[in-house]
């Protein structure tokens, strides 16, 4: 049989859950293919999937995943589950700030409807300095007031919304991996939930390897996916199958949605790249994860959400932004392995361990996050390898990505006045640390434009090389934004869906009673 879809979105991440839910509330049926799990977000069940969370069941749950790739192992910054990579992180929703759009064919006023309308949908909001843990009113002080609350998704009152009890955040400082009480605000458990709720599907544990054409390669007619099922932990059934669609949606991510462009070309092409952009153009942030033990008894920084404060910009011209977060031990382990030097962990080892550890609820940690330095184009990129392949046959991705001299001088900067605010908070000088040189925040590859020429979309994701397709996560930023990105990439999924529908957005719209708290049974 020919099974047959209105819209198939490949990725339920931040931009295809977004787009899907409003495609979903027009009518359209809504296929999602998500190469993860899904994950279970019933309120108070044993099964919901953060209730027994550890740091390798996060893993199984493919919540940090790290996919086989040439070049340096930089981390991929999703997560191949429902939600994406949505679903781990910190609860961030800053929105940048103006002067980061001047390399953005959309200025910062053109997108403020849809700022507004993620904010309105997403429950954003900036909590009061004096709701905030004691840790973060030492740090707010001892950095002479610039360390303030961060914009974020975590609810300060209970709700009822499309058949999901979101209860308020209990500060328990496990956001990394998933909350249990459904108080972050995400695209696992804000608008996957709205797409359900309007007959989406979601297929989970199918990747996609291949979007079939018609003979001229302007329309998408299919897509080709396989359904794994794992049978034990090196084990799998794989079966492949095809789906068609009137239109497609491309929303795997910065890495996989060029990749899976590379996959479907045809003779040695590589799909909807006459312009030559697909894969061209990595940027992230790039960070030193900086650590201290505080000499003081009268704080416990593992009380307070993961993020609490950031810098709000006042470090914008010294090309950094600074966060800091709270430390609590499952987040701490999987950082101190990950991000910390070598050089420090082989001082760590046997009794000094042991000793950072019984100190750890006055670790602090902080992560300066520097701005990219470029015009718009890079060398960074994520293309193909010539002959390796994963275990699907696929080509594997070559990631080119390394800080410039530029970069590189801004991080240390934000190391050095990170440490500062560290020692002014009374961090003990013998027991600061800081990381090795991390990539966060990944987006670019599949840039956005007005010129077919030198772009892969136009400004509403619509592929310029193919009739019926778009592109509508972080892949498609023309340029890089200070900010942590998730919450611009729900921005111009909102964007992209109103294109597909025909709308048009002046101001953020009021929502329909559907959108009301509790109004969802």
């Amino acid at each position: 049989m020919t099974e047959h879809a209105d819209v198939v979105i490949i990725g339920a991440g931040a931009g295809g859950a977004t787009v899907g839910a409003e495609l979903a509330e027009a009518g359209a049926k809504v296929v999602f293919l998500e190469a993860g799990k899904d994950l279970d977000i019933t309120y108070g069940s044993d099964s919901h999937f953060a209730a027994t969370q550890s740091f390798l069941r996060t893993i199984d749950d493919g919540l940090f995943w790290h996919e086989q790739y040439e070049g340096r192992n930089w981390r991929t910054d999703m997560g191949e589950c429902a939600g994406g990579g949505t679903t781990i992180y910190a609860g961030v929703l800053e929105e940048s700030t103006s002067r980061d759009y001047g390399l953005w064919p959309i200025s910062y006023e053109e997108l403020l409807p849809y700022i507004d309308l993620a904010k309105q949908r997403y429950h954003v909001s900036r909590w009061p300095l004096e709701e905030l843990s004691h840790y973060a009113k030492l740090m707010h002080e001892a950095s002479g007031g610039m360390l303030g609350p961060i914009q974020a998704g975590y609810n300060r009152e209970p709700y009822f919304e499309y058949g999901v009890y979101h209860d308020r955040c209990r500060k328990c400082r496990c956001c990394i991996l998933g909350c249990r009480y459904n108080a972050k605000s995400n695209a696992l458990t804000i608008t996957l939930p709205k797409a359900r709720w309007f007959g989406a599907t979601l297929r989970d544990n199918c990747l996609a390897t291949r979007l079939n054409t018609n003979l001229s390669g302007s329309k998408i007619e299919s897509v080709t996916y396989l359904k794994r099922v794992k049978t034990g932990r090196l084990t799998e059934i794989v079966t492949q199958h095809t789906i068609h669609a009137d239109r497609f949606i491309l929303a795997a991510g910065s890495m996989m949605t060029p990749m899976l462009l590379n996959w479907s070309g045809k003779c040695g092409r590589v799909l909807a790249n006459s312009s030559g952009q697909v894969g061209k153009n990595l940027r992230g942030h790039f960070m030193r994860a900086t650590y201290s033990i505080l000499k003081r008894d009268d704080v416990r920084t593992y009380q307070g959400n993961l993020v609490e404060l950031n810098d709000l910009y006042a470090n914008y011209d010294k090309g950094y932004m600074l966060e800091f977060n709270m430390v609590a031990p499952p987040t701490y382990m999987g950082a101190m392995v990950e991000v910390m030097e070598t050089a420090d962990l082989v001082n760590l080892i046997g009794l000094p361990f042991k000793r950072l550890m019984r100190q750890y609820s006055r670790l602090v940690i902080s992560a300066p996050l520097v701005r990219s330095f470029d015009t718009g184009f890079t060398d960074n990129s994520v293309l193909p390898h010539a002959s390796r392949k994963n275990r699907y046959g696929l080509s594997l991705p070559v990631v080119t990505f390394e800080p410039n001299q530029q970069e590189s001088a801004w991080l240390e900067a934000g190391v050095a006045h990170a440490h500062s605010i560290m020692l002014n908070a009374g961090a003990d000088p013998g027991q600061m640390y800081a990381g090795g040189i991390d990539v966060v925040h990944k987006v670019g590859t599949c840039r956005m434009g007005t010129d077919p020429a030198n772009s892969v979309t136009d400004l509403n994701g619509k592929c310029w090389d193919l009739d019926n397709a778009w592109i509508a996560d972080g892949s498609i930023f023309p340029a890089p934004l200070l900010a942590n990105c998730a919450f611009i990439i729900y921005c111009l999924a909102y964007k992209v869906a109103d294109s597909m529908l025909g709308r048009t957005r002046s101001s953020a719209q009021a929502p329909s009673a559907m959108y009301q708290k509790g109004t969802a049974s």
